[in-house]
């Protein structure tokens, strides 16, 4: 049952919501016979009744201005900014360190009033902020789940790829990675990934293989390549070189792909080819490794003469080394490739070549030396390409096995005199000098 204090408070309503003044209310005969009768119930019309009346007038007016097109918007912006058109209905409350309400604007003023907030750096939104903001966190919440939850599909997924079979069909493999939390652009990436891995094991191991042939610092000789004639005509061949103090410079985009790193001279320049195609020539066994036997002579020696590395001879005078080429009129050259002018070191030098050109030496490397023994033993031999029945004579040293021949002044290293020891009836036997002492030859 309705109390007359009730009737009262909805009477105040109603007259709000039909939109009529406040005089409206207090002076007419409804809102006096309503008054009366709260009075007559002997608890009296006290300050609260007043209060509560006024704020049910409110609420029925707020009903008529929403319901008359009045906009409902929020604001930081204290009531003093409020102007005409203006009703703040809830609020104030406390966020973010400032006092958030609730007002009513009439549309005819709406804009001049949220600039009129803006103008003190106050704003204004539809919704309460406070609502928003929740929304947005459990908004940002779940999609934080979901994100983990998909990354943690993901990560089991590519722990699967690595050794799923996806090298078949490209719809089988899509959906497959797709049922792990894959997508296709995983698949392609990991293809790749085991394509480079499979690139990058072959390339390893051709570089090992083909670092093995040689190690940076060897003398390196070209065979050459002979020539023949085909179809065509007669093509000419590729002479024997010699590559001195080689290394291996990688390329600066793959340290370890013997298709791109080259063999280069030295310091210089001058390469020889691509590791890969250097290995190959040693396979085919057109490049080998120089030896002790080879005598290389220095590239500035080689490149003075103009000749091959084969026509330089090496002598050895009392433990200064000079080149020399086998061809007449050739210089005599140091080991920097300088013209020596030494008159001795000259004379032993062209002395040698006049040996090798007519006696037909094979040797490349000869030492002459004072030898100071004294115990020596006289042996008969015969030069290579000599007959064996034109016997010479030389004085070997029983101590350190140098040789002279009759006739020279400085002694040889034995082992550059290619002796063939013996006559005709002893079978023209080769031997070297240690050999001659050790068998008591001919003295």
């Amino acid at each position: 049952m309705q109390t007359p204090l009730d009737a009262l408070f909805q009477l105040a309503r109603s007259v709000g919501a039909a939109g009529k003044a406040y005089t409206d209310l207090t002076f007419s005969d409804e809102f006096v016979t309503a008054y009366e009768a709260v009075e007559s119930t002997g608890d009296g019309v006290d300050r609260a009744t007043r209060e509560g009346v006024e704020s049910a007038y409110l609420a029925g007016r707020r009903e008529w201005r929403l319901a008359g097109g009045w906009k409902s918007a929020w604001t930081t912006a204290p009531a003093d900014y409020d102007g005409f058109g203006t009703e703040s209905v809830e609020g104030p409350f406390e966020w973010e360190g400032r006092p958030l309400r609730r007002v009513l604007i009439d549309p005819s003023y709406f804009n001049w009033q949220t600039g009129r907030y803006g103008s003190g750096g106050h704003g204004d939104w539809d919704e309460d902020p406070r609502v928003t903001e929740a929304r947005i966190k459990e908004t940002l919440a779940r999609e934080q789940a979901e994100r983990e939850a998909r990354e943690r599909r993901r990560a089991d997924g590519l722990v699967w790829i690595r050794t799923a079979d996806i090298n078949g069909d490209d719809d089988a493999a899509d959906e497959l990675a797709r049922a792990n939390g894959l997508a296709w652009e995983d698949v392609r990436a990991e293809r790749r990934r085991r394509r480079d891995e499979k690139t990058a094991t072959e390339r390893a191991a051709k570089w090992a293989a083909c670092r093995a042939t040689f190690k940076d610092g060897d003398t390196l000789i070209d065979n050459g390549v002979p020539g023949h004639r085909n179809h065509y005509g007669w093509v000419s061949g590729i002479e024997s070189r010699a590559h001195v103090q080689c290394k291996v410079k990688p390329h600066y985009s793959c340290e370890d792909d013997a298709e791109l790193a080259t063999v280069i001279e030295g310091d210089s320049r001058s390469a020889v080819g691509t590791l890969a195609v250097v290995a190959a020539m040693f396979a085919s066994g057109r490049m080998r490794v120089a030896g002790p036997e080879d005598v290389i002579p220095p590239r500035a020696v080689t490149d003075r003469l103009r000749v091959s590395w084969k026509d330089v001879l090496r002598v050895d005078v009392n433990g200064r080394v000079v080149w020399i080429g086998r061809q007449f009129a050739s210089s005599v050259l140091d080991d920097d490739g300088h013209i020596v002018r030494a008159k001795k070191l000259v004379e032993a030098a062209e002395s040698i070549r006049r040996e090798c050109h007519f006696n037909g030496l094979a040797k490349r490397s000869f030492k002459l030396f004072d030898c100071a023994h004294i115990q020596t033993r006289a042996v008969r031999f015969a030069r290579d390409g000599v007959d064996p029945s034109a016997l010479k004579v030389a004085s070997v040293c029983v101590a350190c096995g140098a040789c002279r021949i009759s006739g020279e002044r400085k002694w040889r290293d034995a082992g550059c005199l290619e002796l063939n020891v013996g006559g005709p009836s002893d079978g023209y036997q080769e031997s070297d000098c240690a050999e001659l002492i050790a068998d008591g030859a001919h003295p």
